[in-house]
């Protein structure tokens, strides 16, 4: 009896490493630099974020966008060049930062001016904030929209 015993477990054993060894390997989640730029407008990020703040995070930073809006505010912090991007809250802002290169074209920019900026979300803290952020040059199609 003890025989049998010993041989089902063996038999179970093999079976077991077996079968895992000749499990098909599962698609890994492309990394966040393999992940397609997202497009979206400001208030449509700061609406994600507004609604689950857990879920966007989790969801959207370190990932890079697309992101069109409008000038806000242009604040003096002594630091990188910033642009706050209006979100259609009363209270909150998506803050933008820029490389010191950009501090000419964002020290023009005037409230209510339309932007297209290519940034990577860094996630929410006070606001949504977006780092390494560049202009995207204008298309001349994109007038008419």
């Amino acid at each position: 009896m003890k025989k049998v015993k010993l041989w089902v477990v063996i038999i179970v054993g093999l079976s077991t490493v077996g079968l895992g060894c000749c499990k098909k390997e599962s698609a890994q989640e492309p990394t966040v630099e393999e992940q397609p730029t997202l497009n979206f407008t400001a208030s449509r990020l700061f609406a994600n974020f507004n609604v689950n703040k857990t879920s966007a995070e989790a969801r959207f930073k370190g990932r890079l966008f697309n992101i069109k809006g409008e000038v806000y505010d242009v604040p003096y912090d002594g630091g990188l060049p910033v642009v706050l991007l209006d979100t259609g809250d009363t209270i909150t802002q998506i803050r933008a930062l820029f490389h010191d290169e950009f501090k000419p074209q964002v020290q023009a920019l005037k409230k209510g001016q339309h932007v297209h900026i290519h940034c990577r979300c860094a996630g929410y803290t006070d606001l949504v904030e977006l780092v390494d952020c560049s202009f995207v040059k204008s298309n001349p199609d994109d007038a008419s929209k």
